[in-house]
């Protein structure tokens, strides 16, 4: 990868789709600064050749949708990493109604870059949910230097399995809360591969203490969406 492709990469990952960012032991809440908007209208702008015109229709819809993302991770925010399937979907769908507002007004070729925007941010995605995992499982667990190395793609196999089931559910039953039903069986699936997995690293005490952690971390989430309704 060349230099100006990594500045690129972490561009589009910081300025674009800042919002995605999470941080132990919390998810950050998004950027909401006027400078931060500016740079993602100029990474868009740039990336995808947009016309004079074409950057004064989108800059609205740009604005509109950051603080949709803005306000979705801050709802978020103490919800734990139980609450990742959860987050993930509803930003998959917000992104979704957003590049398909955005297709209205891009040609194939700008619509091509902002799918190679997406797919990077997707990347950037990936590794920073699995450096907070990893990161949470070394504090919560006292894993040693090669106990993370061995832990660090489990995780992130468990992370593209649920992101494949949930893309392959949203096109099939059209998002919302059938999405939800469907996924349950088929994400326990992943969720026991994944420890059957750890098992394979972890000590038997540590086991322990990550079924300990995990049970806390589904509560919280079952407490904020009662909350929530």
């Amino acid at each position: 990868m060349t230099t100006l492709l990594r500045q690129s990469v972490s561009f589009a990952t910081v300025a674009f789709i800042a919002v995605i960012l999470f941080v132990a032991p919390a998810f950050a809440a998004a950027p909401g600064s006027e400078e931060e908007f500016e740079q993602v209208m100029a990474l868009l702008t740039q990336r995808l050749n947009l016309s004079d015109y074409q950057v004064e229709v989108i800059r609205p819809r740009v604005r509109e949708h950051l603080e949709a993302m803005r306000e979705l991770f801050a709802s978020y925010r103490y919800g734990g990493a139980g609450s990742i399937p959860s987050l993930l979907q509803e930003f998959a769908e917000a992104r979704e109604a957003f590049r398909a507002d955005l297709d209205v007004e891009l040609d194939d070729q700008q619509m091509l870059g902002l799918a190679q925007l997406r797919n990077e941010v997707d990347i950037s995605i990936r590794d920073t949910v699995t450096a907070y995992r990893v990161d949470t499982l070394r504090e919560k667990l006292g894993l040693n230097g090669e106990q993370v190395e061995a832990v660090r793609p489990i995780i992130a196999e468990a992370f593209d399995e649920r992101q494949k089931l949930m893309s392959f559910h949203s096109d099939a039953a059209g998002g919302g809360a059938r999405v939800q039903r469907n996924l349950g069986p088929e994400m326990e699936q992943v969720d026991a591969k994944m420890e059957s997995r750890l098992q394979e690293v972890l000590t038997k005490q540590q086991m322990d203490q990550y079924r300990v952690w995990l049970a806390a971390e589904r509560e919280s989430l079952r407490q904020k969406e009662a909350v929530s309704q």
